[in-house]
């Protein structure tokens, strides 16, 4: 699992959930938390973008997206000193913390050192400000999220790592999200679910005789569904549609 870097939380080795009381609390005292004086009150939140999986392709493919704020990323929030994220992957072995507690080992949430994920490309960091919570107060709201995002509950489109990251900077604080996280998996699951849609009426809207009942996006979508530089552009609902 690593350690984390000075100032940083520190994060327990490997050992049994069923430690012995004075190894419990040999631990809480060898890895008791502190903060780095230029940490304190709080730290900076940075949302570390990659480019999914590395590949020429999708460095090529985010490039023609970012005029549209948009492109297909990897997430990682960066905060005391190291970076959280999320995956389909359990964890391999269950760890034990005087914070965290018990770690589940079904759990997809995992950490590593800032802007290193060895599976993406990093290329791009956005400060979103600090917080104001305390490393203890991060903590514990990791540890609940160790236990509400599980491996096997990953959807590339609907609770990826993006979803992940907007979550745990909401619980930070963060309110500045760029839109650009998020637009690919949305754009993604409407055309899933449009695909997924066994109305007719979804793709012949002149047919009156019959409604979709899937509340699919076929009939929902916005004429406003791409963005580009932060400024609407407007889409044909009839060539939405068809």
């Amino acid at each position: 699992m690593g350690a984390a870097a000075t100032g940083g939380l520190l994060d327990m080795k490997e050992c049994s959930c069923a430690m012995s009381v004075p190894s419990r609390a040999w631990a809480l005292n060898r890895w008791k938390l502190h903060q780095a004086p230029e940490e304190q009150p709080g730290a900076r939140i940075r949302l570390n973008l990659y480019d999914l999986f590395g590949t020429t392709s999708t460095q090529m493919l985010n490039e023609y997206l970012r005029p549209l704020n948009a492109g297909v990323f990897h997430c990682g929030v960066e905060v005391y000193g190291l970076e959280w994220s999320f995956g389909s992957s359990p964890q391999q072995i269950p760890e034990w913390h005087p914070v965290f507690g018990d770690t589940p080992s079904v759990s997809g949430v995992y950490k590593y050192y800032p802007r290193t994920c060895m599976d993406h490309t990093y290329c791009e960091t956005i400060d979103l400000g600090r917080t104001t919570k305390s490393q203890g107060l991060v903590l514990r709201h990791l540890r609940a999220m160790r236990h509400e995002w599980l491996a096997d509950e990953y959807d590339l489109l609907e609770r990826n790592c993006c979803h992940f990251s907007v979550e745990f900077c909401r619980r930070l604080g963060a309110t500045s999200i760029p839109e650009k996280v998020l637009m690919a998996p949305k754009v993604g699951k409407a055309c899933r679910d449009c695909l997924q849609c066994k109305q007719d009426s979804c793709w012949k809207p002149s047919d009156q005789s019959r409604s979709c009942q899937c509340h699919c996006p076929c009939t929902t979508l916005s004429p406003t569904l791409l963005a580009c530089n932060g400024k609407k552009v407007a889409v044909d609902e009839n060539r939405v549609n068809d």
